[in-house]
């Protein structure tokens, strides 16, 4: 898929593939629980870290922390929020970063909505 994803092709992209996961962590429930809960405990400073880092015009921090986020979410097959995080990761610092970081933002928070209500 290419990395300049428009936001329509963005929003049909999958929230999360919890099966995937499971088949991926061989259905051990103690193990996706743990790395749920690592998850919702980093994600929300990866994300402040992004914003605050973009305004200060910190970009290869703002970078890394978009890249440590796009792993993360990658444990979920979480692709909309992972294309999301490549893309502020890449374009750090360019003229449309904001609406970028504001796309990972909400593709975020829909992630976060789909493990809280997640049924093993």
């Amino acid at each position: 898929m290419p990395s300049e994803i428009s936001k329509p092709q963005l929003d049909s992209l999958a929230v999360a593939d919890f099966e995937k996961t499971r088949q991926d962590i061989d259905n051990d429930r103690e193990l996706f629980d743990e790395v749920t809960r690592l998850f919702l405990e980093d994600s929300p400073g990866l994300m402040q870290g992004i914003r605050s880092e973009l305004a200060k015009g910190e970009f290869e921090t703002c970078q890394r922390n978009a890249h440590t986020l796009k792993g993360l979410v990658s444990i979920f097959s979480a692709e909309r929020c992972r294309q999301a995080a490549e893309r502020v990761e890449k374009l750090a610092g360019k003229e449309d970063c904001q609406d970028l970081v504001d796309e990972l933002e909400s593709a975020l928070k829909e992630l976060h909505s789909a493990i809280h209500s997640y049924q093993w």
